[in-house]
């Protein structure tokens, strides 16, 4: 298997979520942020991606389970709450849409 970059991670991750593919979204997702090398933003990305791509495929400990893990030193407390606000609400059966920029656009620009 060849060696992919985490940031090559976070793009495929930001092609199978636009695509619709949650599951395989989540995996890259995941994959980026443990692949190491990211910068504290890329980071945070990765994982609050991971988050909403669990909850939309019904993964609500996963994402819970993420969430708090970044809470602990994610540079933007205030979007892991608003994720896990989307989390909860996805796993009490509403059908809430992911905070503004997620999914739709879910990585920022480059390195």
């Amino acid at each position: 298997m060849l060696f992919r970059s985490s940031f090559a991670q976070l793009e495929e991750g930001r092609a199978r979520a636009a695509a619709g593919d949650f599951a395989a979204a989540r995996e890259a997702f995941a994959a980026a942020a443990a692949g190491g090398g990211l910068q504290p933003d890329f980071y945070c990305e990765a994982r609050l991606q991971q988050a909403a791509c669990a909850a939309r495929i019904g993964q609500y400990e996963e994402a819970l389970t993420v969430l708090d893990e970044l809470a602990r030193g994610a540079p933007d407390v205030a979007r892991v709450e608003a994720m896990r606000t989307f989390v909860k609400a996805r796993q009490s059966g509403r059908q809430a849409d992911a905070p503004d920029g997620y999914e739709a656009n879910p990585v920022p620009a480059g390195p």
